[in-house]
């Protein structure tokens, strides 16, 4: 499975390779991972058994709203965002989050009987890779993500960097933006270009070190500047002729 899950790195087909990967040899209802930088949080990849949407939504929330309690209780294992570029794995319980909405939402709804989060910084990335169990990890599926986090999380890292990549929108994109719409702010012609190229509101937020939220602020107000209400409208304005 290694070889198809390296072809499929900064795809839309890697996340869910990577789940069927592990599913091979852990039960695994729920796969995600999430990339932080200097206040900065976005999701990455999030897959499941039940439709992306469905996954994406669910860590969504979890960004809006539980993200703070999470990173108590990781340095209150003393696994702060300063922690070095070494690889470190450690479960979660339910009964480590206690009986408020994180538990509920983030466990119980989603039939999740434990989460091992796979955690790695590198200058001021953080990227977190959970595996979510629908009870506990045996001790066997423990030594397998054990064993295979190092192979996984180098993958992890290239998928977000090669989504990152591809949204460089390039000169030609931003000068012909700037002509179909002057009276776009920087931003909202930063996040069209971005858009136009196919990028996610993942993507973007990661790319523009912005919140996922303010991504799509900015592209309803340019949508609405621009009178149009798709991608494939503004790749169209874009690409239109353009008066000499």
């Amino acid at each position: 499975m290694l070889g198809p899950l390296i072809e499929a790195v900064g795809t839309s087909q890697f996340p869910k390779l990577l789940f069927d990967s592990i599913q091979d040899d852990v039960e695994c209802v729920h796969l995600s991972a999430f990339a932080s930088e200097q206040g900065t949080r976005a999701l990455i990849l999030a897959e499941n058994q039940s439709p992306a949407r469905t996954a994406g939504d669910r860590d969504r929330r979890h960004l809006d709203t539980y993200w703070k309690p999470d990173r108590s209780l990781y340095r209150s294992r003393g696994l702060g965002d300063e922690r070095p570029a070494d690889l470190f794995l450690f479960e979660i319980m339910p009964s480590d989050l206690g009986r408020g909405d994180h538990c509920a939402d983030c466990y119980a709804t989603m039939r999740v009987g434990a989460r091992l989060s796979v955690c790695e910084t590198r200058g001021s990335r953080t990227l977190r890779l959970n595996v979510y169990s629908p009870t506990s990890f045996a001790p066997h599926e423990l030594d397998y993500l054990r064993d295979h986090a190092a192979l996984f999380m180098p993958l992890v890292w290239r998928h977000a960097k090669d989504c990152i990549k591809s949204a460089e929108p390039g000169d030609e994109l931003e000068v012909r933006l700037r002509k179909v719409a002057p009276d776009l702010t920087q931003r909202e012609n930063q996040v069209c270009a971005l858009i136009a190229l196919g990028v996610t509101s993942e993507g973007i937020a990661i790319r523009l070190a912005m919140r996922l939220n303010t991504v799509l602020t900015y592209r309803k107000r340019a949508y609405k500047r621009l009178r149009i209400s798709s991608q494939n409208e503004l790749f169209r304005l874009i690409w239109s002729p353009q008066p000499t």
